[in-house]
C-alpha cells in the first residue's frame, strides 16, 4: 500500500515538475509570434498583438494574448476586420513535446467584428486567394481546431447606401478540426432586440473554399422567425444556396417590423409560412414549387423575392379559397364595424410605398366579409407606390364581374383611386346579403362604372366621386318609391299629399344612368317599366346622406296620355313622393364632366378628381362596407333608386 502511495506521489510530482519545466521553457514571445502568424496565414491579413502573453497550465496549456487586431485588406486599410479584448489559445501537448506548436482552440473574448462594403463594392471580408485557408494543397490536410466567440459584436456597414446593422451578445462556437473535415456552428446572438439561436453544419467546407458546392444544413430559431434549410451552398464571394427551405413566423406584420419595414397596426398579416425548393443568389430568393400559408389562406405556385432597400415580390399562385376580410379592414379600419359611422372610417395609404409586387392569382373562392366571388383570376401590381388590381374574370351570383382598380398616395398623404367595374347578369336575390340589399329583392341586374376619387376618410372618397355609372335590371322586384300609391291617390283626387313609400314593387325593366360630381349622383333620364305604368325620372341624389331631389312623370299603362308629374324627396332609405303642382316633363340636367376612361386625359376646362394610371388588377367590388348600398337603412348613402 505504501508502495502504491509513493508511486502516485511520484507521478504527481513528475507532472508538477513537467508542468513547471514547460512553464519555464515555453518560448512566450515565440508562441505569441506563432499564433499571430497562424491567424495571418489563414486569413491573408496582418495581425497585431500588443502586450506580453499570459500562460496558464491548468486545465491545459493556455496562452492569453491581449488587444489583438486583424486588419482589413490592403486596399481597405481603414476597415479593420476584427479587434478583441483578448485572444485565448489552447496548445496541443503532444506536438509540443517534439517541438511543434499546434493550436487546439481559439477563444475571442469580446471581439468587435466589422463587415464593411465600400463605395466601390469592395468587401473587407473577402480574403486573399493566396492565404493558406484558400490555397490548400490538393493532398494532405491542415489541422485547425475549435473557434469560440464570447460576448462579441458584429457590425455591418454599407458605405455606398449608408446602411448599417449589428448583432450583439454573439456567443458562437465553430468546430472545424481540419480543413478537409466537416464544419459545425452553434450559438446565439441578439438582433434588434430578439434572441436568435443557430445550429449549422457544412460537410465539405474545403470544397466550398475552392468554389465548389458543399452540403449544408441550417436551423435558425427566434421569436419572430423559424428557418430550416437543407441543401447545398457554393460561391465564396457570392453565396448561392439551393435546397429545401421552410420559413415560418407567428406574425408577418411583426416580422416585417423587426426587419425594418413598417406596416403599422391592424388585422391580418399574422401567422405565415413559406416552404419549397428554394434558390438563393445575389439577394434574391426564388421558389418554383412554393407552398404559402398566410392568415389561414393557402396557395401554391412560383414566387420570387428580391431583398434590398425596397423588397419586391413576383409570382403566380393558385388557391382554393382566399379570405380578404382582414386586409380590407386593415385598409379601412372599422369598415366592418356594426357600431359607429362609416363616414369616420380612415383610409390607410402609408403601406403603398413599402414594396413592389407583381402577382397573378387564381382562386376557386374569394371572400371579403359577406362578398363572395368564385372562379376568379386576378393580378396585383405595386410599383413606386402605385397599386393596380385587375380582375380579369370571376363569377358573382350567377353573373360575371370584372374590372380594374388603381390606388396611390398623393403628396398630401391622401389616397387617390380610380376604378372601372363591369358586372353583368348577376342575381339580385343572391347578391342581397353581399350588397346589404333589402330582403325579397330579386331579378337580374347589370352595371358599369368608371369612377375616380380621393381622400383620407371614407366620407371623402364618397363625396369626391367623379365619373359615370349606369345600372339596369330585368324582371325585378325592387324597393318601391310609392308610384303605385300615387296613381291610386290621383284617381281618388288626393295626390297632392306626400306619400311615403313602403315594400317592394315589380318592374319589367329599370335603367339608371348617373354622372357623379359635387358630392352628388346626377340622374338624367332614368326609366322604369312596370306592369301597370312607365316612369321617367331626373334629378340629384346626395351621396353623403342619400337625400333625394328629383322630378319625374308616371304614365299609367291603361291611359297613356295621362302622365302624372311628381316630386321625389326624402332619402333613398325613406323616399317620399307627391304630385307636382305643375306638369313636369323630366329633362336632362347639365351633367358634370364624366370621369375619363382610365388612362384618358380630362377635357380642357373640366375639374374632377385626378384620374389614375391604367390599373391592371382586382377591384374590390361592392362589399358590406360600401357606403352606398341600396338597402333601406338610415345610415346608408345611395347609388340608385327604383320605382
Amino acid at each position: 500500500m505504501k508502495r502504491l502511495a509513493w508511486l502516485l506521489a511520484a507521478v504527481v510530482l513528475a507532472v508538477f515538475i513537467f508542468g513547471g519545466l514547460v512553464f519555464l521553457l515555453l518560448p512566450r514571445d515565440s508562441l505569441k509570434t506563432r499564433i499571430a502568424e497562424q491567424i495571418s496565414a489563414w486569413t491573408g491579413r496582418d495581425v497585431s498583438v500588443r502586450g506580453s502573453p499570459v500562460i496558464t497550465l491548468f486545465p491545459g496549456i493556455n496562452i492569453k494574448l491581449a488587444d489583438v487586431q486583424i486588419a482589413g485588406p490592403p486596399e481597405m486599410k481603414d476597415a479593420e476586420l476584427v479587434s478583441m479584448d483578448s485572444l485565448k489559445a489552447t496548445i496541443r501537448i503532444l506536438p509540443l513535446l517534439i517541438g511543434r506548436v499546434e493550436i487546439a482552440s481559439f477563444t475571442m473574448v469580446r471581439p468587435h467584428i466589422q463587415l464593411v462594403r465600400d463605395e466601390r463594392a469592395r468587401r473587407n471580408w473577402d480574403f486573399d486567394s493566396g492565404a493558406a485557408a484558400l490555397q490548400l494543397a490538393f493532398s494532405g490536410d491542415v489541422p485547425l481546431g475549435e473557434f469560440l466567440i464570447q460576448d462579441g459584436t458584429i457590425l455591418y456597414t454599407n458605405r455606398a447606401s449608408r446602411n448599417s446593422d449589428r448583432l450583439d451578445a454573439v456567443n458562437v462556437g465553430v468546430g472545424w478540426s481540419s480543413v478537409r473535415r466537416p464544419l459545425s456552428l452553434e450559438g446565439s446572438a441578439v438582433w434588434r432586440g430578439e434572441n436568435i439561436r443557430i445550429d449549422a453544419r457544412a460537410d465539405r467546407p474545403f470544397a466550398f473554399l475552392r468554389r465548389r458546392a458543399t452540403p449544408i444544413e441550417a436551423d435558425i430559431k427566434s421569436t419572430l422567425l423559424n428557418l430550416d434549410f437543407k441543401g447545398e451552398a457554393s460561391g465564396v464571394r457570392q453565396i448561392r444556396l439551393n435546397g429545401s427551405l421552410d420559413l415560418s413566423t407567428p406574425s408577418l406584420r411583426g416580422f416585417v417590423g423587426w426587419t425594418g419595414g413598417s406596416i403599422g397596426q391592424g388585422s391580418g398579416l399574422g401567422a405565415a409560412s413559406l416552404s419549397g425548393t428554394a434558390n438563393y443568389t445575389e439577394d434574391k430568393l426564388s421558389f418554383d414549387d412554393a407552398r404559402l400559408v398566410l392568415d389561414g389562406n393557402r396557395a401554391q405556385g412560383a414566387i420570387r423575392l428580391a431583398f434590398g432597400r425596397k423588397p419586391a415580390i413576383t409570382g403566380t399562385l393558385a388557391s382554393e379559397k382566399v379570405d380578404l376580410t382582414s386586409y380590407v379592414v386593415a385598409l379601412a379600419p372599422g369598415a366592418f364595424s356594426k357600431t359607429g359611422s362609416w363616414r369616420d372610417v380612415a383610409i390607410n395609404a402609408s403601406w403603398l410605398g413599402m414594396m413592389d409586387a407583381d402577382i397573378r392569382v387564381s382562386a376557386g373562392t374569394v371572400t371579403a366579409g359577406a362578398f363572395t366571388l368564385t372562379d376568379a383570376a386576378a393580378t396585383l401590381g405595386l410599383r413606386n407606390g402605385q397599386l393596380e388590381l385587375g380582375l380579369a374574370q370571376s363569377t358573382f351570383c350567377q353573373g360575371t364581374l370584372a374590372g380594374d382598380l388603381s390606388a396611390s398616395a398623393a403628396a398630401n398623404g391622401k389616397l387617390q383611386v380610380g376604378s372601372v367595374l363591369r358586372a353583368s347578369g348577376f342575381d339580385l336575390a343572391q347578391a342581397a346579403p353581399s350588397l346589404h340589399l333589402p330582403q325579397g329583392i330579386r331579378g337580374k341586374a347589370s352595371m358599369r362604372a368608371n369612377l375616380t376619387s380621393g381622400g383620407s376618410m371614407l366620407s371623402e372618397l364618397v363625396t369626391g366621386l367623379a365619373g359615370t355609372a349606369d345600372a339596369s335590371a330585368q324582371k325585378a322586384s325592387l324597393p318601391s318609391i310609392g308610384l303605385a300609391e300615387l296613381l291610386q291617390a290621383e284617381r281618388a283626387g288626393k295626390s297632392n299629399q306626400p306619400i311615403p313609400a313602403t315594400g317592394l314593387v315589380d318592374a319589367d325593366s329599370v335603367s339608371l344612368p348617373m354622372t357623379f360630381g359635387d358630392g352628388k349622383a346626377h340622374v338624367a333620364g332614368a326609366t322604369s317599366s312596370a306592369p301597370d305604368y312607365a316612369v321617367e325620372t331626373t334629378g340629384d341624389i346626395t351621396l353623403l346622406d342619400g337625400g333625394l331631389n328629383m322630378t319625374g312623370k308616371v304614365t299609367p299603362s291603361a291611359a297613356p296620355g295621362t302622365a302624372v308629374p311628381f316630386l321625389l324627396t326624402g332619402t333613398v332609405a325613406h323616399p317620399v313622393v307627391q304630385r307636382s303642382a305643375n306638369p313636369v316633363v323630366p329633362k336632362t340636367v347639365a351633367p358634370v364632366p364624366a370621369a375619363p376612361a382610365v388612362g384618358e386625359t380630362p377635357a380642357a376646362g373640366t375639374s374632377q378628381a385626378p384620374a389614375m394610371n391604367p390599373p391592371t388588377s382586382l377591384p374590390t367590388g361592392p362589399t358590406p362596407t360600401s357606403p352606398v348600398p341600396m338597402s333601406p337603412t338610415p345610415a346608408q348613402s345611395p347609388l340608385a333608386t327604383a320605382p
